[in-house]
C-alpha cells in the first residue's frame, strides 16, 4: 500500500475513534473546557516525547506555522462549540468535516498539485459521502450565526491542514511540526479553563476519555503529517476527513442508532473514495 494512502487511513481511524469517545463524553456530562484540558495534558507530553525519541528537535523556521496552527486549532475548536451552542444540528458539524476542500483548493493553488479527473471524482465522492453521514437538514434562517461559526472553523481547520503541508515542503520534521502545533494549543486552554471554572464531572473515572481521545488525536495529526510527506494534500486530507463516516460507523454499532439507506451510501461512496485515491 502507498505510504501516503497508510498514514491517511490511520488517521482516519485515529479522528474516527476520538470523535465517538468525545460524543460518549457528552453523555458522561465531561464540560468541554475540562475536555480540552485533559486532552491536551495527554497530547503535549506524547508529541515532544515523540520529538525526542526521533531526535528531530531541530528548530525549522517554518516551525512557526505549527504555533499558528495551534492558535487556529483552539479557535476552531471554540467556533464548534459556539456552533453547536446555537443549535444542536449534527449538520453544522459536518459542515466543519468538508475543511478538506478548503486544503485542496490552497494546495492546487499555491503548491501546484495537479487535481485529475479521478482525484476530482474522489473529491466529490467524500463530499457526498460526509453529507448522507451527517447532513439531515438544511441550515435554517433562525441557524445562520450556527452556520458562521461552522465555516469559520472548517476555514480554519482547512487552512492548518495547507500549513501543515507548506512547512513540510521546506523542510520541519513531522512530529516537530505537530509538537509545535500542541504547544500553541496548549498556550490558550489553559487560560481559556481557568476563565471557564467548570465544574468537574461527577464520574471522575469519565475523565479517561480525554485522556484516550488525546492519544488518538495526537495519532490521528502525527499520521496525517507522515501521510502529507510521502502523497499530496488534495488525496490525503480528503481520506483523513472520512473519519466523519467512521464515527457514524461506531455509533450504529455501538449506540444503535439505526443504519439508514442514506448512511448506507455514505458509508459506500467513502470507499469507494478512498479506492479511486488510492490508484
Amino acid at each position: 500500500m502507498d505510504p501516503a494512502i497508510f498514514f491517511a487511513l490511520f488517521s482516519l481511524f485515529s479522528l474516527g475513534c476520538s470523535d465517538f469517545l468525545y460524543k460518549l463524553s457528552h453523555k458522561w456530562d465531561v464540560k468541554p473546557s475540562t475536555f480540552m484540558l485533559f486532552q491536551n495534558l495527554t497530547i503535549l507530553p506524547a508529541a515532544f516525547g515523540v520529538v525526542f525519541f526521533r531526535g528531530e528537535f531541530i528548530w525549522n523556521d517554518f516551525l512557526i506555522l505549527g504555533l499558528v496552527n495551534g492558535f487556529m486549532a483552539f479557535l476552531a475548536f471554540l467556533f464548534v462549540l459556539f456552533s453547536l451552542k446555537e443549535t444542536g444540528a449534527i449538520s453544522v458539524v459536518t459542515i466543519i468535516r468538508l475543511n478538506f476542500i478548503i486544503t485542496s483548493i490552497l494546495a492546487i493553488t499555491f503548491l501546484n498539485e495537479h487535481l485529475t479527473i479521478y482525484k476530482a471524482l474522489a473529491i466529490f465522492l467524500c463530499v457526498i459521502s460526509i453529507l448522507s453521514i451527517g447532513f439531515n437538514r438544511f441550515i435554517l434562517h433562525d441557524e445562520k450565526i450556527s452556520f458562521f461559526y461552522a465555516f469559520l472553523s472548517m476555514f480554519l481547520f482547512g487552512l492548518i491542514g495547507f500549513f501543515i503541508k507548506l512547512s513540510l515542503l521546506f523542510g520541519a520534521f513531522p512530529s516537530g511540526m505537530i509538537a509545535a502545533q500542541t504547544f500553541g494549543v496548549f498556550t490558550l486552554t489553559v487560560p481559556y479553563v481557568l476563565i471557564r471554572r467548570e465544574k468537574l464531572p461527577k464520574k471522575k473515572l469519565s475523565l479517561i476519555i480525554p485522556f484516550i481521545c488525546g492519544i488518538l488525536t495526537f495519532a490521528s495529526y502525527l499520521s496525517l503529517s507522515f501521510a502529507l510527506v510521502y502523497g499530496e494534500a488534495i488525496v490525503v486530507t480528503p481520506i483523513a476527513q472520512l473519519s466523519f463516516v467512521f464515527t457514524g460507523l461506531l455509533s450504529i454499532l455501538f449506540f444503535r442508532e439505526r443504519l439508514t439507506l442514506k448512511k448506507g451510501l455514505g458509508i459506500l461512496f467513502a470507499i469507494l473514495a478512498v479506492f479511486i485515491l488510492s490508484f
